[in-house]
């Protein structure tokens, strides 16, 4: 989705996405362990290295182990309008173990590291240490987690799990979005059990255009 619907100025700088452009950062080695795919990775490193402008911040909400946030690092590394210092990205988790984490990591080196409810914070840390220059990572529960008023560029969505955690991101950092300018990536639009974000996104329907 992109912020600015019917309601928002258009210009030269508002900007259209490809729909087939990310298909060629698809990588070829095994994805990195997560509940992505190796699209939703490759459109995440593409956007980071092609589309992101500078003009705001990236926010990703639910990041797990990090399969998604190591793609857009990884494209923030070729983006000349980044620099390496620069903290771009900023992470927001409970960071804290369930069962079905344990399930979705079986068979790897995930596994068995953690007791439901223990945090898993610092070890997210320890995953993304190669990009942490980019990186601001905050523990907190995203029913009731705050957002400064910084603009945000990139929304990238896989924490809205209920109600609560949806109507605050939409409360605490959708608004944030730059208008003609943003865009925000719901990662479980299609999941049937989180039909409740495509009401959201029909009652912002004034505030964003469909982009793909």
């Amino acid at each position: 989705k992109r912020c600015g619907g019917s309601s928002a100025p258009r210009d030269s700088t508002h900007r259209m996405l490809s729909p087939t452009a990310f298909l060629r950062y698809v990588s070829t080695a095994p994805k990195y362990v997560g509940a992505t795919s190796i699209e939703e990775q490759a459109w995440c490193r593409w956007f980071a290295a092609e589309v992101y402008a500078g003009e705001g911040a990236i926010v990703e909400l639910g990041p797990w182990l990090g399969s998604l946030t190591t793609s857009y690092c990884e494209g923030l590394r070729r983006n000349p309008r980044v620099s390496e210092r620069q903290k771009v990205a900023h992470v927001y988790d409970l960071f804290e173990w369930s069962d079905i984490f344990e399930e979705w990591s079986r068979g790897t080196p995930h596994a068995g590291r953690f007791l439901r409810g223990a945090s898993f914070r610092d070890y997210f840390c320890d995953l993304q240490r190669a990009y942490e220059r980019f990186l601001t990572v905050v523990q907190a529960d995203l029913s009731s987690a705050t957002w400064g008023g910084a603009p945000i560029e990139l929304i990238i969505n896989d924490a809205a799990k209920s109600l609560r955690i949806a109507d605050n991101i939409f409360r605490a950092f959708v608004p944030s979005m730059i208008a003609g300018r943003s865009f925000i990536a719901h990662q479980d639009f299609l999941w049937s059990t989180d039909a409740f974000i495509q009401i959201f996104m029909f009652l912002a329907r004034e505030s964003f255009q469909y982009e793909h």
